[in-house]
């Protein structure tokens, strides 16, 4: 037999009390004029040997009541013509095992009570005229002006001689120190 030639007027309901398996040996098209509608009682499985297209000419709406898992074997890309609005109910984990880079060619805002910014060896923030880099050898500022608004406190781990000092200076006592062996050591 070369073909089966279905042509129902109006309707055409087809039931099945138990299983249905179909099977074709090339390619299948269906075109439906109007819209679709699948339920499906329990689960879905799909694979696909190749690629997969789909387009869709106006809006995707996608609810999941649980969980979504991707995984991808290779490369994501997204690309969006306006904008990316993303709303987490609890906390975002990112771990990247390379480098991750933004450019953003206006402005990057960040705003949060607390912000945390750690580098275990080596912290960088480069501007058009210096930079700040903090590591294992201290802080170092880098720029041609430094300028300092507002009262400017150092405070040393020797703070308490400092201050003696200081206070030597201004009331123009002898910088004198007592030696730590003096009172009641034996040398």
């Amino acid at each position: 037999m070369e073909e089966v030639f279905i042509h129902a007027q109006r309707d055409q309901n087809i039931h099945v009390n138990n299983d249905e398996t179909i099977s074709v040996g090339n390619d299948q098209t269906i075109g439906i004029v109007r819209d679709r509608t699948t339920s499906i009682g329990r689960d879905e499985a799909h694979t696909t040997g190749r690629d997969r297209k789909e387009q869709i000419r106006q809006d995707l709406f996608s609810t999941i009541d649980r969980n979504e898992i991707r995984k991808v074997g290779n490369t994501l890309q997204e690309s969006i013509n306006a904008s990316h609005l993303v709303d987490i109910g609890e906390n975002q984990t990112v771990v990247i095992e390379g480098v991750q880079s933004i450019e953003a060619r206006t402005a990057v805002r960040t705003l949060t009570r607390t912000f945390v910014l750690q580098g275990t060896e080596r912290i960088l923030i480069r501007g058009p005229s210096g930079k700040i880099v903090l590591d294992a050898s201290g802080i170092t500022l880098d720029a041609p002006e430094i300028v300092l608004r507002g009262k400017v406190r150092v405070v040393t781990p020797s703070d308490a001689q400092s201050q003696a000092v200081e206070a030597a200076i201004r009331d123009g006592s002898p910088l004198i120190e007592e030696c730590p062996l003096a009172k009641g050591a034996t040398s």
